[in-house]
């Protein structure tokens, strides 16, 4: 049972990253593909020039990964539809994709030059840009990434059962985030609601915890697990959603402008797909350890897939500022980060002409 338990919690742990949700301080362990072999890239690499292999420019992405799966939302479909490698090949490249456990050290691998673009969630870019890390974001790859309730007994039908709860999450990451507009939208009286600072939901089974606020395919993966039960979502409040995006180094981008606009194009292709395929949308978006099932739950709130188009909107950056915003007022940037500018459209322009 503690090993179960364990693998439970491990697993979950990764999955985070679908957001990007780890705090400034947080560090994992790579599972795959690790960082050291994204050490190799050479000095040419790191300044913006593409490896050759085979006549084909590499294109090194840091993703996360966990086991035999990335995770990183719509690029899923473009990847596992063959798109990805179909569109770079035309270009002139070909993709690596290099895995990491969490957001913070792609993050990390990509300020030292080791990866030319990433696949990422909103925190960990701004939390760059405001370090001074110069980040061209070109492609949205979940415009409305969801939360989940997750009750630990049956005291907890809805989130209007809280007030004298313990709800779990990780202070200073995107669920934090989340949860602060969602009990706001929900008319929560926080102050009423003690928070436990943790990820861990042995916190539930010990009583430590009566409810879990996490990413919701997490939630479902939990109440699969026999964790608790899933009694609230964010479907009726994308005020309290977050983002994951496509980014690159803007020297690398600039001298590299085929390879950006071939990612974007097989995006394109795939959210064609999505907006006339539902259950094939679910079907390649599964991984080893979110199956079908729990992806149509987690993703059929719209069944247009809106939230999955590439292109970056005035939408975009309204809910990218506050989410910069957010930031700022709990410390976690050096420096104020001007969104408009990380916001690269150029590409995408490019790529649908």
């Amino acid at each position: 049972m503690k090993k179960k338990v364990f693998a439970i919690l491990l697993t979950a742990a990764l999955v985070l990253g679908l957001a990007g949700c780890q705090s400034k301080n947080e560090t994992d362990q790579t599972v795959s593909n690790t960082a050291e072999s994204s050490e190799e890239t050479t000095d040419d690499a790191s300044k913006g020039g593409a490896q050759e292999t085979d006549g084909l420019k590499k294109i090194k992405i840091g993703v996360i990964s966990t086991g035999d799966s990335y995770v990183i939302e719509f690029g899923n479909a473009a990847l596992n539809k063959g798109y990805i490698d179909e569109e770079l090949k035309n270009a002139g490249y070909e993709a690596e994709f290099v895995g990491f456990a969490s957001g913070v050290e792609i993050s990390e691998a990509y300020a030292a030059g080791q990866v030319d673009a990433m696949f990422i969630g909103d925190f960990p870019l701004l939390t760059l840009s405001g370090s001074g890390v110069d980040v061209d974001i070109f492609a949205t790859l979940n415009g409305q990434q969801q939360y989940g309730l997750l009750a630990g007994n049956d005291s907890i039908q809805s989130e209007k059962d809280l007030e004298g709860k313990k709800i779990q999450y990780i202070v200073g990451t995107t669920v934090s985030y989340s949860w602060s507009y969602y009990a706001k939208a929900k008319n929560i009286d926080t102050n009423k609601v003690e928070t436990v600072n943790s990820g861990d939901t042995s916190l539930l089974a010990s009583g430590d915890a009566d409810a879990n606020y996490t990413g919701l395919s997490t939630a479902y993966m939990y109440e699969q697990n026999g964790l608790g039960k899933v009694v609230a979502d964010t479907f009726d409040t994308p005020e309290a959603t977050t983002q994951f995006f496509a980014a690159t180094n803007p020297t690398f981008g600039q001298e590299n402008e085929g390879a950006i606009v071939a990612i974007i194009k097989a995006l394109n292709h795939a959210y064609e797909d999505a907006k006339t395929d539902a259950e094939g949308t679910y079907e390649v978006l599964a991984t080893s350890f979110i199956p079908k099932e729990l992806v149509e739950k987690a993703y059929s709130f719209d069944t247009t897939f809106a939230y999955f188009n590439p292109e970056l909107t005035d939408a975009t950056a309204e809910k990218l500022t506050r989410e910069k915003d957010y930031l700022k007022e709990i410390g976690y940037l050096q420096q104020d980060v001007d969104v408009n500018a990380l916001l690269n459209t150029s590409y995408y322009e490019k790529a649908i002409q």
